[in-house]
């Protein structure tokens, strides 16, 4: 049935109903369906089944259980489709059960919600047949990633059916804890296999292993990371090197170190260059800041990358956060992104760099730490020779040592770089970088589809004239087949800007075509394809991106959009999660960092939308423009910021650009059957022509959900150990 008809029949406490939207909305504390109310005197299997139609916010659907003792709960997955079908256990004494939906604010509609009663035997057919369906279904290695092996299939259905509806696109998000124990431990046999291949890969090559002092460091970091690292699962000694800038650690440390032939002390400021001597072939140098504990497979996982990917020349990993509460905050990070370096050191003071490198370049040890290292690493290498490790190899504690992040070091790395621009630090976990304008500033032409909806274009076009401090533009506003008369009254009045030209296209609608057919009058080096329902926010928006695109090997910029209510309707795409591609931090609120800061710092990525968006018109044209052909509404964005990026150009996201986005108010929902099946093509196009794009997005992470971008633990993280 179609769940926007018609108010269905049930009653949802804490929630409204929306006449308009036909749907629900939450009040505070999340919605609640009553299913049933009756005293269980005796314990019996169920099935709750039903269909939930989500427009927004995070589901996160359970059931709650009402006893006199104790409530149980039951974690409700639920399909993309909105499909929801679970067989759960009603202990003896229960009085009420009800069905719990979204943590917070979320719209939605809920179709006829069924409870239905089952047997012993049925409830296990239930469990048996989704657990067979999926082991059918799936690859070996999908189902090593999730945990879900036939040995657990015979040993307990009920957390083997628990485990496969996990994977569903909707199912409630595991604790970290619950993450921890299922991915990280390393078991008996884990421990073996990598000792045995340990010891194959230490005759390949050789360590220097060296541990640097922070600004706050203190004698009992350097004993931590000391203890950790002879904890690693290595078969020949390691030879550690301690930095010490601090007299007092350095007499402390030489007192309780002074018999162990595995330690170094230098001074930081003495003969700390003499590490530069002597290197053996195939050497490494393996950085540590003070106070970080690495895990006992580091070392062995460093090697094993080393060994397959002899080009590479750094390599750095994945790491947890230890606030001053005890929680434990994962920090999965994406794959080499210059710009997210640049904007907030995202990669953390443990990386590994080969010595040859440290060695032609000169690299001063006596002023070493993270930040330097990695910005050193963005001058000396390109991208593919920096490697990241999707796997948490070491952990750190932050509530004493807050992140360095210098904006002097910045700059004296821009510098090097010959690059021009302003460095400011408006948060103290992020760096904003404003790039120079080349002279003469480049022409750039901003194309403007629209049909009618004069208010809209009205609103779009002044902002755009009155507010964008960026001088040398020209506006080409292309009407396609506009019939209202206000309409041709606003190009009239626009017009008269010298700055705006209005085309005519009197073809069907094809979002591809109308800007590939502007770009061949655009006169513009630069140009930017915007929406007619965007709004101006931040003045100097073209400014920044125009900047952005200036510097070497930039293909595309986008900026940050915003819905009308001031949250996050665009922080850059992923290209992947959600099925095809998504936007970042979608419904965020506005002034939120969102994770790791991703949404307020600038970044590298596989797409942005271009709602706004800026390219060379060269580049532009040398592509080929947007996919008239395949791609004639969505997904067009995508495709050419894949073409671009496979052309050997990044794409930039930049958060310093503010636009509003009243998004689809001119082109409306797929909501007829034919531009249902429009969609489906473009999305069948998408995943046939970019399959292995989409498969594992560089600058999201494995182990994080693919079912949407939003940054929520796996339940099958796409990481093979190398052990295994």
């Amino acid at each position: 049935m179609d769940l926007k008809l018609s108010k269905p029949v049930l009653h949802v406490d804490n929630a409204v109903w929306l006449q308009e939207s036909g749907s629900w909305q939450t009040l505070n504390g999340g919605a609640v369906v009553p299913l049933e109310n009756h005293l269980h005197q005796q314990p019996v299997w169920a099935c709750v089944r039903g269909n939930i139609k989500i427009f927004q916010g995070d589901i996160n659907a359970k059931l709650v259980l009402q006893r006199d003792t104790e409530n149980s709960y039951y974690p409700l997955p639920v399909t993309f489709k909105g499909t929801l079908l679970e067989v759960f256990y009603i202990p003896i004494g229960t009085t009420s059960i009800s069905l719990h939906l979204f943590k917070g604010k979320g719209q939605f509609v809920v179709g006829e919600l069924k409870l239905e009663y089952l047997s012993v035997w049925k409830a296990y057919w239930r469990m048996i047949r989704r657990v067979g369906l999926y082991m059918i279904r799936s690859r070996a290695v999908e189902r090593r990633q999730a945990g879900v092996s036939l040995y657990m299939f015979l040993r307990s259905i009920n957390t083997c059916y628990k485990r496969v509806g996990e994977l569903r696109a909707y199912a409630p998000e595991l604790t970290f804890a619950q993450w921890q124990q299922r991915f990280m431990q390393l078991s008996g046999s884990d421990c073996r296999l990598i000792s045995n291949k340990s010891s194959t890969l230490a005759k390949q090559l050789t360590w220097k292993i060296i541990v640097y002092q922070s600004q706050t460091a203190k004698l009992s970091d350097f004993l931590l990371t000391v203890t950790s690292l002879r904890q690693s699962i290595w078969p020949s000694p390691i030879n550690i090197t301690l930095m010490i800038s601090d007299e007092g650690i350095f007499d402390a440390l030489a007192l309780q170190l002074t018999k162990d032939s595995d330690i170094t002390l230098l001074k930081s400021a003495e003969g700390s260059n003499d590490l530069l001597v002597g290197g053996p072939v195939n050497c490494w140098c393996w950085f540590i800041r003070a106070g970080i504990a690495v895990e006992p497979h580091a070392l062995y996982w460093f090697s094993d990358q080393i060994a397959k990917n002899p080009l590479s020349k750094a390599i750095y990993s994945d790491h947890l956060e230890i606030d001053d509460n005890g929680t434990f905050l994962p920090k999965f990070k994406p794959d080499w992104n210059i710009e997210f370096e640049r904007s907030t050191h995202y990669v953390g003071d443990v990386v590994v760099i080969s010595f040859d490198e440290i060695e032609r370049h000169a690299l001063n040890f006596s002023k070493i730490h993270g930040q330097h290292l990695m910005l050193n690493c963005i001058e000396w290498f390109s991208i593919e020779q920096v490697l990241h490790i999707p796997s948490i190899l070491w952990r750190e504690s932050v509530g004493n040592e807050p992140l360095f992040l210098s904006e002097i070091l910045l700059s004296e790395h821009l510098l090097r770089q010959g690059v021009e621009a302003s460095v400011s630090k408006e948060l103290p976990q992020v760096i904003n970088i404003k790039y120079l304008i080349s002279k003469p500033e480049p022409l750039v032409s901003v194309i403007i589809p629209t049909r009618d909806m004069p208010d809209v274009l009205n609103a779009c076009l002044t902002s755009l004239l009155a507010l964008t401090t960026y001088a040398h533009f020209e506006v080409l506003i292309v009407d396609n087949g506009s019939v209202l008369a206000e309409t041709a009254a606003l190009f009239s009045q626009f017009e008269e800007d010298p700055r705006v030209k209005v085309l005519s296209y009197n073809l069907p609608f094809n979002y591809s075509a109308i800007n590939n057919f502007a770009v061949n009058h655009a006169k513009g080096s630069i140009i930017c394809l915007l929406n007619n329902d965007t709004e101006i926010i931040t003045p100097d928006w073209l400014d920044v991106m125009v900047g952005q695109l200036q510097q070497p090997d930039v293909g595309v910029v986008g900026c940050k959009l915003f819905f009308s209510d001031g949250t996050v309707q665009h922080a850059g795409d992923a290209v992947g999660p959600g099925g095809c591609a998504d936007h970042f931090h979608s419904g965020l609120e506005g002034d939120a960092p969102g994770y790791m800061y991703r949404a307020q710092a600038t970044m590298d990525l596989s797409a942005v939308t271009a709602a706004c968006l800026v390219t060379f018109k060269s580049l532009f044209n040398e592509l080929g423009g947007l996919n008239q052909k395949n791609l004639s509404v969505a997904f067009n964005d995508v495709d050419y910021c894949l073409r671009v990026r496979k052309a050997g150009y990044r794409v930039v996201y930049s958060p310093l650009a503010k636009l509003y986005h009243h998004e689809s108010i001119s082109r409306g929902k797929d909501d007829n059957p034919v531009k249902q099946r429009r969609a489906r093509s473009e999305v069948d196009y998408m995943r046939q022509v970019w399959s292995k794009q989409l498969e594992a997005d560089p600058f999201y992470n494995p182990n994080l959900s693919y079912a949407r971008p939003d940054f929520r633990l796996s339940a099958a993280p796409k990481v093979d150990k190398p052990w295994l």
